[in-house]
């Protein structure tokens, strides 16, 4: 196997996106990156590792951060990075850079994909129209992006805008929140116990206690758990109730709950 595609998604958007780079380059793994822990590791003989990822207050996810600590990179390996964000693409692919140069290895490709937003805690699901402007956007740039990959193109390096840097002690502090800003969910009586907030949480921060959801104060605030629910049993503190929820349409609960449970191997693409 020549690729590997390391994704963290909780709507969908990051893994619609490996997967059409996936398709792109063939002869690509996609692996959700939180179900892996440190068993799969840099020294493998994949030729291109890649990573997609969504914007977190202008950072990087931490689970990100957390699991690539313990990844070895090879001096030969073609490295590339994909954030997926909807406003501000902040700091995130600087914290890539950073990371992966720890690990013996070189950031060498850098792209960014506008994608619809989806923090409910903020704002709710964008119009039809908007997203379905997105997507084909992004299906036309994952073209030119999969022909610099398969070229091993090394790119020009995304910078942090003016205002990122400016709001970035912030947008630390917001970060440091994050494991525990799961004491503000909440759960009403159209709670159905089918436990998919259970098996969607990519950092398996969920327990069920009751027939309900417990959260264990280990959050990324991907909100998976809001936004997949079938029901809508789940909130975030007062601020949810009349938004609209919000997934990938390419993507089904199952996919990544599939990914996430070992229910299947890793999606190849040949």
């Amino acid at each position: 196997m020549k690729n590997v595609i390391f994704y963290f998604s909780g709507t969908g958007n990051s893994l619609a996106v490996a997967n059409h780079i996936g398709k792109r380059l063939k002869d690509t793994e996609v692996h959700q990156i939180s179900n892996l822990g440190k068993t799969l590791t840099g020294k493998s003989s994949f030729e291109r590792i890649g990573f997609v990822f969504p914007v977190y207050y202008s950072h990087m996810p931490i689970i990100m951060k957390e699991i690539i600590n313990g990844f070895e990179f090879k001096s030969d390996q073609y490295i590339f990075g994909v954030i997926t964000h909807a406003g501000s693409r902040g700091m995130a692919m600087e914290d890539l850079r950073e990371t992966i140069n720890k690990q013996g290895g070189k950031l060498s490709g850098e792209f960014r994909v506008r994608m619809p937003g989806n923090y409910i805690v903020e704002y709710g699901a964008f119009p039809r129209a908007i997203c379905n402007f997105l997507y084909k956007r992004e299906e036309r740039k994952i073209l030119k992006i999969s022909l610099k990959i398969k070229r091993k193109d090394s790119t020009d390096v995304i910078r942090p805008g003016i205002i990122a840097k400016l709001s970035n002690k912030s947008s630390i502090k917001e970060l440091e929140k994050f494991k525990k800003k799961d004491e503000e969910f909440r759960v009403n009586d159209k709670c159905i116990h089918c436990k998919v907030c259970n098996n969607i949480c990519p950092v398996n921060n969920i327990d069920i206690s009751a027939g309900k959801p417990i959260w264990r104060n280990n959050c990324e605030q991907c909100m998976a758990c809001i936004q997949w629910c079938p029901v809508e049993a789940i909130d975030y503190s007062d601020k949810t109730q009349n938004r609209k929820r919000y997934s990938n349409p390419e993507i089904k609960a199952n996919d990544l709950i599939q990914d996430l449970r070992n229910n299947k191997k890793a999606k190849v693409y040949e």
